[in-house]
């Protein structure tokens, strides 16, 4: 979180700082509230013939986490294990968003390209959560011999 603070009294600049990214936070989380709302109820019809509604979902669910968490995470600085927690946390929910990304854009690309969807929803999935839950857990493992 990059705050810089300016003027004689440094307190009230960093509360002020604080709460800004505190409130900016609070409002992307309301539109990220209303955006899951508008793409349930434009989706509530025709859910099994589009295939772009599961990865939609899962993606702006973990963009929305991902935000809560830092929420959290700006409030629990003080605890150094709580801090630790969190951090992971975060790192394992960017990492899950990013493939959601990845995910989303290789599905478009194969509809481009082969004209057709063959997903594979387990394998996605699979891909999806587990894959960023092992590397997240082997670099704390490794991050933890190395000291």
């Amino acid at each position: 979180m990059f705050i810089y603070y300016y003027g004689k009294n440094v307190r009230t600049w960093k509360d002020l700082g604080s709460n800004i990214v505190i409130i900016g936070a609070g409002f992307s989380i309301f539109a990220q509230i209303l955006t899951i709302i508008l793409v349930t109820l434009r989706n509530r019809r025709m859910r099994k013939n589009n295939a772009f509604f599961p990865i939609t979902m899962n993606l702006l669910v973990m963009l929305f986490l991902s935000n809560l968490l830092f929420i959290i995470g700006v409030q629990s600085i003080k605890n150094a294990i709580r801090c630790e927690i969190i951090a992971l946390l975060l790192h394992y929910l960017y990492l899950t968003t990013a493939v959601w990304c990845f995910v989303f854009i290789f599905i478009i690309y194969d509809l481009i390209i082969n004209e057709s969807l063959r997903l594979k929803m387990r394998f996605i999935l699979l891909m999806a959560y587990v894959g960023p839950a092992i590397y997240v857990m082997v670099s704390f493992v490794l991050l933890k011999c190395s000291r």
